[in-house]
């Protein structure tokens, strides 16, 4: 075999491949004792006629396609241990010529793993806004268990609806004069000030009272989802039945008992911080490793295999099918309903499918760069945080341990680099990395 290879790109290595006659004709016979079964020819059992005869009967096109598929798979091998080629899969082959007298010659196409350098590690600045903690974080906590546990009771005769009551209501929307589907209800529950009606209908419905009718006009937005009301301006018709008010218990030692396992609201509050400030911590290291990957990333000049970016949106539109297979729906059913299709879907999809290639793939090369070691006593500590994570017992955390040591073993490693990245990195004033799209680690 004669092969020639040129790298056309960081990502693309193209070798221009020639067998000989004998090296073709030696796939031909090979092609031949692996389909010989399949073979009938007048005065031999089938299968049983020899290479000779066959080539006769049947003439040796019959097996130019799988002899192809022997030498170039053959060949292709031979290129990638030879050249040492990292190919993300096997690469698209161009047949030129093929003939017994002549053998084979074809182009292979591979697209390789790019070769990319990290930036420098050391003071690669990284965005992030600090968000103290503070024992107003525990009260704002505090208020939020009292509206959660807040009572609705109805307001006096006479008394007008406010931000945060609930009202009940009927209401008929019209456009000019038509009423639409889907804008008329009998006894909707409303809390106002929820945002869960278009434009300004929540702040008009403020101020009216039980058995009070009123005409709202409301304005859609342009891209409001619907071609019936996107940018229309339609009236409402309400009348009031009933207007409840929040009742908020008060903060004090009978609250505390009735919503916790304490019996003091000092107690509670003592709790509540601790647990904050751990929430707090794990927050802001979070942070901390998000923005320095995202950093990473943003520096790293690497051009992503194609091959892996589609892997990757296979993957996210099979997730894409179980999750709306999980709320009733199939996924021709959905792009029936936003009337798109999965070509256009995985176009919109297409940057962050690359992003996550990406990052994975700087990722990888961090690790191999930074080279931290995974001692047993860590991956007992990780299999046994899993097992805790999923409610499971520790012989849930030895057979983990058992079946999953080189997984495990990754994940340690991948962490601790994380950790090294942290230390390495230099926080400067910015925005909160976990504004960003959340990294899976």
């Amino acid at each position: 075999m004669d092969y020639k290879i040129e790298k056309v790109s960081k990502k693309e290595t193209v070798a221009q491949v020639a067998l000989s006659a004998e090296e073709f004709q030696a796939a031909l016979q090979k092609a031949f004792e692996e389909n010989r079964e399949h073979f009938q020819v007048h005065g031999f059992r089938k299968g049983k006629a020899p290479y000779a005869m066959v080539k006769r009967v049947y003439g040796t096109q019959v097996l130019f396609e799988e002899a192809d598929y022997i030498a170039i798979n053959d060949a292709v091998k031979e290129i990638i241990g030879k050249e040492d080629l990292k190919a993300v899969e096997f690469p698209k082959v161009e047949i030129q010529e093929q003939s017994e007298e002549k053998g084979l010659t074809f182009k292979a196409i591979f697209e390789v793993m790019p070769e990319f350098e990290l930036p420098e590690l050391d003071g690669l600045e990284v965005p992030r806004h600090n968000h103290p903690f503070s024992e107003a974080d525990v009260d704002r906590r505090l208020e939020e268990m009292r509206n959660k546990n807040s009572r609705l009771k109805s307001r006096e005769e006479g008394q007008a609806a406010q931000k945060g009551d609930t009202v009940t209501l009927d209401f008929e929307g019209s456009i000019d004069g038509v009423p639409f589907e889907g804008g008329k209800a009998e006894g909707y529950e409303l809390e106002l000030g929820s945002g869960q009606f278009v434009g300004t209908f929540e702040e008009q419905v403020e101020g009216m009272k039980v058995g009070e009718e009123k005409d709202l006009l409301v304005s859609f937005p342009e891209n409001y989802g619907q071609e019936l009301l996107d940018g229309k301006q339609a009236t409402f018709h309400v009348f009031i039945r009933d207007i409840k008010e929040k009742e908020v218990p008060q903060l004090d030692d009978e609250f505390a008992s009735e919503v916790s396992e304490f019996e003091t609201v000092e107690e509670l509050r003592g709790d509540l911080s601790r647990q904050m400030k751990q929430e707090h911590e794990k927050h802001m290291k979070d942070a901390a490793i998000n923005g320095a990957i995202m950093a990473l990333v943003e520096k790293t000049e690497l051009d992503v295999p194609d091959a892996f970016v589609e892997r990757q949106l296979d993957y996210m539109v099979d997730d894409m099918k179980q999750r709306l297979s999980q709320q009733g729906f199939s996924l021709e059913s959905y792009f029936n309903i936003i009337q798109s299709d999965e070509k256009a879907t995985r176009t919109e999809m297409r940057d962050n499918a690359v992003t996550r290639v990406k990052t994975d793939l700087v990722l990888e090369k961090l690790v191999e760069e930074l080279a931290p070691e995974a001692a047993e006593e860590d991956l007992v500590a990780l299999s046994k945080e899993l097992a805790e994570t999923y409610k499971m017992d520790d012989d849930f955390a030895e057979k983990l341990l058992e079946a999953s040591r080189e997984q495990l073993t990754s994940d340690v490693k991948r962490r601790k680099a994380l950790d090294l990245l942290v230390d390495k990195v230099r926080f400067v004033e910015g925005e909160d990395p976990l504004a960003h799209e959340e990294i899976n680690l």
